[in-house]
């Protein structure tokens, strides 16, 4: 009998794990993903919704899973404010298959809490685990579900992606929209809750433009469509599990409409402070008064350094407005010579600006080689006159920039009438040190294509640049008289002391612009280790590894055209990009979405997600001839794609399905 018991506990054991193994095989199609995480929700008798993302008599797409929970019970506590009443939880069907059990378990725990609120579990039919790194924005099928809400205004979203392919961080910012200090907020307290820790990505810019900065994929399918939104990370353990539960809960009082964008987190561990648009304000009006009283009370106060001070000044006024109007004219000179290195924006940047930095200092140097009389403490307080203008200047541009002037002030500050060289050596180096962490989340945030549009040198640009540049040269020209550069290089031959003097500014500049890149890169770095998705390298492909067939019928006054798009060797297709043109409309129907970009062209709009087989079907006026063009990006292996063109003309007449 116990042999038979233990015969029949191991044919059960072996049908549990053959049950588990077909979810995480890799070797279906993402419509048979989709249809297999349906089919086992309606064998645990959950009600499924199928979201479709592209006509339904198409069979190789996959598709979106929604589960809809309504409202038991209504908020107690009635206010005069509309609130958030419908809150979706975005997970992607690859979340689902690795433990199904994790979301059935968070469906009934979510009926059992009886929310005030409609909640929405989706399963998007995204592949999250791969970036496909192109210019191009393609929908994604989170899109398809998002534009299709009725009253967005009213809802909120979590987008809660896979621990095992993300770093520990909830997303604060996608396609240039920032979220809310309430709903990301929410996420925090919940995982603190829990005693498990998770950073919160700062805003790079509040006045952020949207076609600049990465889509996020799924993450910006909600905020581009004017949904509060914030994106995070999950496992699949019980841990997990409470985070959502309490998160939940947390969001009965917390959540709004709209919500404080203007805000910073500062926290370690499990303790945290949030600096509002109210703190915000006061913290710049507090340091606005502290540099006027610094500049405009203190140091005109009447004693004998103050008016040694200000015969300097007197002498040397024009050194600030010079010093700006160099700094643009060399920051345009570079821009012209190093035009070549367009192609790679970050190496523009870098040579423009570091050059022109180089520039400037050697010029401090040879101002100050011929006797040009100026005091240390007259520099000093030339630097911090700067300095106080920036804050006020860079916080009209863009709030967030505010703290990044107010630590170099408090540098220039508080160690700004040290002669001592060591000092002053080092407030040289620490005036870059506020700029990298801009640098960085800039450079992780923003489309590389579009970094030449945002680093393109225009006259408002170079004055930001200058801004920025002349207040450091000029904490260099102080190091040049307090080291008295002039008398230790001097020699007999006046040449050769310029020329030692020129080679240690150029020096100089290049260890300083050295370090701020080394530390923008070693932060960048440490902030991207923690991912591991795979980012697909695309290449170039000129023989042909696509296949075609095409067919024609009849469709009343028009001719319907029929493409079936393969590999032929079962290379799975990430990406498919499609124009076409003609002499008058190109088509009038589509069995996908397009736009027409003009009366005698259109492009269409292919979801990425397809395997290794599309259906195009179109219309057209019998007779006209039809150009064609197709982009494919093509999964070779793991870590490769292959980028192909292809261009095809249509007769506007009868085929009898011959491949082109």
């Amino acid at each position: 009998m116990r042999k038979i018991l233990s015969a029949v506990l191991f044919i059960l054991l072996l049908a549990i794990s053959a049950r588990s193994n077909c979810f995480s095989q890799e070797n279906f199609s993402r419509y048979q993903r989709s249809t297999n995480v349906e089919n086992y929700l309606l064998e645990r008798k959950v009600d499924a919704q199928k979201s479709l993302i592209v006509p339904k008599y198409l069979g190789t797409f996959p598709f979106n899973i929604t589960v809809d929970i309504p409202a038991q019970e209504k908020q107690e506590v009635q206010t005069d404010e509309e609130n958030i009443d419908q809150v979706i939880f975005a997970f992607t069907q690859d979340f689902f298959l690795k433990d199904p059990e994790f979301i059935i378990s968070f469906i009934e725990n979510t009926k059992q809490n009886k929310l005030p609120y409609n909640c929405t579990i989706l399963l998007s039919a995204d592949d999250e685990k791969i970036i496909l790194d192109t210019s191009e924005e393609i929908p994604c099928a989170s899109d398809y579900y998002a534009e299709r809400l009725y009253e967005t205004s009213t809802t909120c979203c979590f987008v809660i992606t896979d621990e095992d392919y993300f770093p520990l961080q909830i997303k604060t910012t996608a396609s240039g929209t920032i979220s809310p200090m309430w709903i990301v907020r929410s996420v925090q307290k919940a995982f603190h809750a829990n005693q498990k820790d998770i950073d919160v990505q700062q805003s790079v810019l509040y006045n952020t433009e949207s076609t600049l900065f990465k889509s996020a994929n799924r993450f910006s399918a909600f905020t581009k469509n004017e949904i509060t939104s914030t994106s995070f990370p999950l496992g699949h353990g019980s841990r997990d599990l409470e985070i959502l539960d309490v998160l939940e809960k947390e969001i009965i009082t917390s959540r709004k409409i709209g919500g404080n964008t203007l805000y910073n987190v500062f926290s370690a561990k499990t303790f945290s402070v949030w600096i509002n648009e109210s703190l915000l304000t006061l913290i710049y009006l507090a340091f606005a008064g502290i540099a006027l009283f610094t500049v405009c009370f203190s140091s005109f106060a009447y004693n004998a350094k103050n008016e040694a001070v200000f015969k300097d000044l007197s002498r040397t006024w024009f050194l600030t407005p010079a010093y700006l109007l160099l700094s643009i004219i060399f920051l345009f000179l570079y821009q012209f010579v190093f035009s070549a290195a367009m192609k790679s924006p970050t190496m523009f940047f870098s040579l423009k600006t570091g050059f022109a930095l180089c520039t400037l200092f050697a010029v401090s140097y040879v101002q100050n080689f011929y006797r040009f009389r100026i005091s240390h403490a007259s520099i000093s307080f030339q630097i911090l006159i700067l300095c106080a203008l920036n804050i006020f200047i860079f916080a009209f541009i863009d709030l967030s920039l505010m703290f990044v002037f107010i630590v170099e002030y408090i540098f220039i500050l508080f160690a700004g009438k040290s002669n001592r060289r060591i000092v002053v050596l080092l407030v040289l180096i620490l005036m870059i040190a506020p700029f990298i962490q801009p640098a960085t989340s800039l450079y992780l945030n923003i489309r590389h294509d579009k970094l030449e549009e945002l680093l393109k040198a225009d006259f408002k640009r170079n004055i930001i640049f200058s801004l920025i540049l002349v207040p450091i040269t000029f904490q260099w020209i102080k190091c040049i008289l307090i080291f008295n550069f002039k008398d230790r290089l001097s020699s007999g031959i006046k040449k050769t002391s310029i020329l030692s003097g020129i080679i240690i500014s150029a020096l100089f500049s290049t260890i300083l612009f050295s370090l701020f890149l080394t530390g923008t890169l070693l932060i960048t770095k440490k902030l991207t280790s923690d991912d591991t998705q795979r980012v697909i390298s695309i290449k170039e492909k000129t023989h042909e590894q696509v296949i075609f067939n095409y067919t024609t019928s009849d469709n009343f006054d028009l001719i319907s055209h029929k493409i079936d798009i393969s590999t032929g060797n079962d290379k799975r297709i990430l990406r498919c990009l499609v124009t076409l043109s003609a002499d008058s409309n190109p088509l009038y129907e589509c069995n996908f979405n397009y736009n027409m970009l003009s009366p005698t062209s259109a492009s269409i709009e292919i979801p990425d997600g397809t395997e290794d087989l599309i259906s195009l079907n179109f219309s057209s006026d019998y007779g006209v001839p039809i150009q064609i063009k197709m982009e494919f990006y093509i999964l070779t292996d793991e870590f490769n794609a292959i980028h192909e063109t292809r261009e095809i003309k249509l007769t506007g007449k009868m085929n009898d399905g011959q491949a082109i």
